[in-house]
């Protein structure tokens, strides 16, 4: 038997390491930021710049249409947490997997109630 939920989870974390690899060489959280970032997505996603610097770098998405398609389809909370958390993010932790100088973290997300998503990057040493 397929485990559906396996399957996507494992699709988004290879999509995003696909797409991490494009970015080059990443030494820095603020490569990290803006190699992750365009001008679509921060209009899509109504992101705004928190921090910027080689160390540490922040965008905090104030909205995700992801969540708003899966809300109209009649989601559960806990539905909605686990695409949020388990699904989606893979990708953007699949991001970095190629990047062993920068770490991902959210400290907020849409998906699990909160008002924003906080996308974190800090450099690693």
């Amino acid at each position: 038997e397929i485990d559906a939920d396996k399957v996507m989870i494992a699709a988004y974390r290879e999509f995003g390491i696909i797409n991490g690899k494009k970015w080059g060489e990443i030494k820095t959280a603020k490569e990290s930021l803006r190699a992750q970032s365009s001008k679509s997505g921060f209009l899509a996603f109504q992101q705004e710049l928190q921090a910027y610097s080689d160390e540490y770098a922040q965008k905090d998405f104030h909205y995700c249409p992801h969540i708003d398609a899966i809300k109209e389809l009649g989601a559960t909370a806990e539905e909605i947490r686990f695409f949020c958390q388990d699904v989606l993010s893979a990708g953007d932790y699949g991001n970095m997997e190629p990047h062993p100088c920068v770490k991902l973290e959210f400290k907020k997300q849409i998906g699990a109630g909160d008002d924003c998503c906080e996308y974190c990057v800090t450099r690693v040493k």
